[in-house]
């Protein structure tokens, strides 16, 4: 038996893993996020505290590894201050290094703020879908985003969203936004999982576009609603570095067998 925590940010739910000791199989973490046959989740997050810094490392449900989840660094930060390691942190992760900091806790669910690192605008990612050019504003946040404002129904986003998950090597996760009423709303796409409720590092390169493209100010903070809830990014003129701020909340813990 395995001990393990389920945490979510927003409602993107993971079971956390601390020290395993072992990397796992696909077939492991596929099982460990089945709603019905598992503990239930969007993702695995393996915590590694015997080195100099804590470090992450991220399964999606599918068992792939993407470089960085910006809800599940939250969700580790405030697992490692609920296990009393402190409110200031760094943490290891594939994408680098991040500093963390825990700006309010109360009952089990954590405001954590996180340097999220620079975001690095990309070529234009161009898709021919049933006929119709499809064209996105890609962004590196640690790992790969295709952002678009154009106007999709949710049965295009079905449609949309997995077949331009699926263009680049390694794929991307993709974002449909719509602008308006000082914040910006948000489907999220993510590769490895399909639809999501949230998306950290996805809130993070709307952010920047938003602020690229005139309908969001560098430098102040641009609210980001996604479906499970909102986040607050900031994205620094000149620098593009970027700050989010959201929730983190322990949802149980319990024992659960892996092999």
């Amino acid at each position: 038996m395995t001990r393990f925590e389920k945490w979510e940010g927003l409602g993107n739910d993971f079971v956390v893993l601390r020290d395993l000791g072992r990397p796992l199989a696909d077939a492991e973490v596929t099982r460990l996020c089945d709603r019905r046959f598992g503990v239930g989740a969007d993702g695995v997050l393996l915590v590694e505290t015997d080195g100099p810094m804590p470090r992450m490392i991220v399964r999606n449900a599918d068992g792939s590894r993407p470089e960085m989840c910006g809800n599940g660094l939250r969700c580790v930060v405030g697992h490692l201050a609920y296990l009393a390691a402190g409110g200031h942190l760094i943490v290891a992760t594939d994408a680098g290094e991040r500093a963390c900091r825990i700006a309010g806790a109360r009952a089990g669910r954590f405001d954590v703020e996180v340097d999220m690192g620079v975001a690095r605008r990309g070529a234009d990612l161009v898709a021919m879908i049933q006929g119709r050019e499809h064209r996105f504003l890609t962004v590196d946040m640690g790992n790969p985003h295709a952002v678009t404002f154009e106007a999709y129904d949710d049965r295009a986003v079905d449609v949309i969203g997995p077949a331009v998950a699926a263009l680049p090597a390694g794929g991307t996760n993709v974002e449909f936004c719509r602008a308006g009423e000082g914040r910006v709303a948000v489907t999220v796409w993510e590769r490895g999982v399909g639809r999501t409720l949230a998306c950290g590092t996805g809130a993070c390169a709307v952010a920047a576009v938003a602020c690229d493209t005139g309908r969001a100010a560098f430098g102040g903070p641009v609210a980001v609603a996604l479906p499970g809830g909102e986040l607050e990014v900031t994205v620094a003129a000149g620098t593009r570095a970027v700050r989010m701020r959201g929730p983190a909340r322990r949802v149980f813990s319990g024992e659960v067998v892996i092999a």
